[in-house]
């Protein structure tokens, strides 16, 4: 958490130059879930955004289920009618950690995850403005993921995998994913 807010501080010293340009933003459903989802989107140029994201989930337990990740996602958004309004879509690269997390087919079984992730896809979106200062802004993005994994026991976190490579450390994966993240954002004109 303290590294999230330290990278966010960063990013606003960064920003506030530009800042009528600027949007603050919150994703509500995961703020609801106590998996906080904070961006900035800053216009680059007449059609095109730059966004940045962050979010971070520690829970040790939902629902008995492990899910601790943080993720850092960076989209290049364009707009075809006009910036921060309306309908966008764009490229999008994220990064992933992971140090304990059960995937939805394990669920019912004594086996978490630890790793990391690279997301390649797109994004695409519509943003509402309510009015000169505030809006809020639908999306979702997906594509491919490639991930760096070990499986472990719950019970006795003893590895129960082995990696792709032989004298290699990583279970590496990858998977079309669509979305792998979304939701209804809060922004706030800076």
């Amino acid at each position: 958490m303290k590294t999230l807010t330290i990278s966010l501080l960063i990013l606003l010293s960064i920003v506030i130059p530009v800042s009528s340009q600027t949007h603050l933003k919150l994703n509500l459903p995961t703020s609801l879930l106590l998996a906080p989802q904070v961006g900035l989107e800053t216009k680059i140029s007449d059609n095109l955004t730059y966004q940045v994201d962050m979010m971070g989930s520690f829970w040790e337990s939902f629902n008995g289920i492990s899910f601790k990740i943080g993720m850092l996602s960076n989209d290049l958004r364009y707009y075809p009618d006009d910036n921060l309004k309306g309908f966008y879509f764009g490229p999008s690269l994220g990064f992933a950690g992971y140090p304990k997390i059960q995937k939805k087919r394990y669920w019912h079984r004594p086996i978490y995850q630890e790793g990391w992730a690279i997301l390649m896809g797109g994004t695409l979106g519509y943003v509402w403005e309510l009015n000169e200062k505030w809006s809020l802004d639908l999306f979702a993005g997906g594509g491919f993921i490639q991930s760096f994994n070990i499986h472990r026991s719950t019970l006795t976190h003893e590895r129960l995998d082995k990696p792709s490579k032989p004298g290699g450390v990583w279970d590496k994966s990858g998977e079309w994913v669509a979305p792998y993240r979304g939701g209804l954002m809060l922004s706030l004109k800076l």
